[in-house]
Order: C-alpha cells, then structure tokens, then sequence
C-alpha cells in the first residue's frame, strides 16, 4: 500500500500547489523497499544532492498489469538516454581541443590550467608551460575578470598573427576560461583603412594647397611636404623639362640632409637617361644605387645624401611630359606598391597644378601686355589730341571740318 500511495501522489501534486518531500531513513527501511520508492519519485534528494531519477516509473505504468516489463522498459530507455548524455558530455569535452582558435583555462591567481593546441603559438610566446603562471602583463587579467565578474578583452600579437582573448570568469570555481580569436585578417583591413582614409586625406590637403597659390615652385614644394606624410623618402624632388633648350631644373627639393642637387639646381636633359622611359609613360627605378658605376656625378650627389634607391615618375600634362617626380629611399629594393601608387596620385595632381599655373602666368602676362599697350595707346591719343587743339588755338584764320 505504500508503494501505490507513493506513486499515486504523482498524479495529485501537479494539479494542487502543495509541495511534498518523502524522507526517507536508509537505517529503517529495509533496501527492497527503498528501491520500490526510487521507482515513485521523479527527483530523489539523497544528502545534500539533487538527482534526476532515472529510476523513476510513472504512476499509470508503474500501477498497471505488468509492472515487471514498465521496468525493463523505462531502464532499457534510460540506459539508451544516458549513453546519448555520455557522449553528448564527450563531445563537449572535446569541443576546446578541436577548436582551431586559442582556448586556455587559467586560475585566479595566474596559474594555466588547460591550454588547447592551438595555443601553442601563444605560449611559445609568452614562454609557458600549462602549470606555470602567465606573465606579469597578463595574469591579472584572470583575477580582475572572477573579481569584476566581468569578461575582459585583451589582444596579444603572437607568431605574426593578432589574436583577441577574451577572459571569461567562472567565479564559483574561481578561475577564468580564455577564448581566443584570429583577427589577424580584421586588423590588416582596419589597417587598410586607416591607411586609405590618411591617403585621401592628404591628397585633399595636397589639391588646396594647389588652389592656394599659381606659383609653379611653391606648388611643387607642397606637394613634397604633404607627401611625405604617406611615404617615407630619404630625398625628394620635383623636376620640369624643357626640351627646346635641352635642360631640366629642380623647381622643389625636400632632403633629410645637405645637398648639392637643390632647388633652383640646372642640367643638361642629356644627363637625365631615364627621360626617355618617362614620356612613354613608365617609371624608371633603381633598387641598389651602390650596386651601379658612379659614372655620373648626379649619382655621387645621390650617393653622398645617403639615397640607396630611387624612382622617377612622369608628370604628364596633356598628353606631353613636363617634368618628373623624384623619390629616393635610405635603403636598397622596391619602392612599396601602395606608395608608388600615392607618388603616382600626387604627380597626377602636379601635372595639373602645373600647368594652370603656367596658364595663369600665360594669362596673367598676356593680360600686363594689353594693359601695356592699351596704355601706350592712351597716350598716344591724348598726345593728338593735345597737338591738334594747340593747332586750333593757336590760328588766326576759320578752319573748316568736312
């Protein structure tokens, strides 16, 4: 009777709101018995511990014809349950492994506790072993996450990969799980950007100093200076040509040191052999100026500023080269691309500078050469005008004016 008294309470507490706890004392009831009751109650209590009854029968079946076969049944059940539970655990556990970003376990006081493999990169670089502290920089990161009870954000540059970690805390166990991830891929593109914006930028500050002044020099001189912003030269130059006379001078020159090749600097167009090359278009590059003959005195000038390589690009103004861009670097190789790209962008913007200053001037000069000769012209007539009234005052006859 105490067994259907049990089991039937199961049929009357979910439709009342009373609550019931069944106690049991191990040193009084027989073992038979006490398994019986396992089979009543859906949550058993044993100590201070809280169980999910896989014993446990429902009432109606428990009750019925053959409480023998609902037994064997429900444990066939709860043994296929569990093995699902069992694995279900296993794959979880193996969840940190088998992931490809870093996962560490670390505890309060700094001590690593678990690292996966991919976190071998990290610990190559801070030095540790799992069971050894984190360094100083980082091992207060565990403690102020349990104490805060807050995840902390950090980013560490490991292997040549970025990787954020973020420590999440399990204050009750006192430690902190720490999840990285590769961000190698986002920083290079907010890099990207940055680098973009500052480019624009500049380029924008280059096209108002342009629109601030006509004068061909100080055009030139600032776009040396706004470019230097972007790529970093040894030695900088703007050159223009002027093929009738065979001769090209230095309108602008921007050098970390003293040099003999400054502005206002003179030579013969034969001296410049790359100008060939740059009215088709193409830049002409040096990558080692030390690996080449000092034949010429223009590269022992180069030389003695301490320029290793160098790139010359066109300005091209309709269609017709006028001058060229000149950069020098303080070692040997290639120029990088994104800053060829910036040099070719800012002598774009000097081809057009350029020449509307040189159309301004043409203008301007016109315009003094009208004012000139409307002047002259002026006089001139005021100079009839005065002889021709002196001759009207001063005759004695009539003079008639058909």
């Amino acid at each position: 009777r105490l067994i259907e008294y049990e089991a039937r309470l199961n049929e009357f507490f979910p439709g009342s709101q009373c609550l019931a706890i069944c106690q049991y004392d191990q040193r009084r009831f027989d073992p038979a018995v006490l398994l019986e009751v396992l089979h009543t109650h859906p949550i058993a209590i044993i100590g201070t511990e809280i169980h999910d009854n896989f014993y446990y029968i429902p009432p109606v079946e428990l009750l019925g014809d053959d409480p023998a076969a609902a037994e064997l049944r429900y444990w066939v059940h709860n043994l296929a349950e569990r093995r699902r539970a069992e694995e279900k655990i296993r794959g979880l556990a193996r969840f940190p492994s088998e992931n490809s970003n870093p996962v560490l376990r670390v505890r309060k006081d700094g001590t690593i506790l678990y690292a996966n493999d991919a976190s071998a990169v990290l610990l190559d670089t801070w030095g540790r072993q799992v069971g050894q502290r984190l360094p100083d920089l980082w091992h207060r990161s565990a403690p102020g996450a349990v104490d805060s009870r807050l995840a902390r954000t950090a980013e560490v540059n490991a292997g040549g990969r970025v990787f954020a970690l973020t420590f999440a805390p399990v204050v009750e166990q006192e430690y902190a799980n720490v999840y990285g991830l590769d961000i190698t891929e986002r920083k290079r593109a907010e890099d990207a950007l940055q680098q973009y914006a500052e480019r624009i930028g500049t380029l924008r500050e280059i096209d108002q100093a342009l629109l601030a002044t006509y004068s061909v020099e100080e055009i030139a001189e600032a776009a040396l200076h706004h470019v230097r912003q972007l790529v970093p030269y040894q030695r900088a130059s703007v050159a223009v040509f002027d093929f009738e006379a065979g001769e090209m001078s230095l309108l602008a020159v921007s050098s970390d040191g003293g040099s003999r090749l400054g502005k206002g600097w003179r030579g013969s167009l034969e001296r410049a052999w790359f100008v060939k090359g740059l009215c088709q278009g193409q830049a002409h590059a040096v990558e080692d100026l030390l690996a080449l003959p000092p034949s010429s005195s223009l590269f022992r000038a180069l030389q003695a500023e301490g320029v290793r390589s160098y790139v010359n690009l066109s300005i091209i103004a309709q269609g017709k080269l006028i001058g060229s861009l000149n950069l020098g670097m303080d070692r040997p190789g290639k120029l990088d691309p994104e800053h060829v790209d910036v040099a070719l962008e800012v002598a774009d913007q000097l081809a057009i500078g350029i020449q509307q200053a040189r159309l301004y001037e043409e203008v301007r000069r016109h315009a003094d050469e009208l004012e000139r000769r409307v002047a002259v012209r002026t006089t001139e007539l005021r100079t009839s005008q005065a002889r021709l009234r002196a001759i009207f005052d001063g005759t004695a006859i009539g003079i008639a004016l058909v």
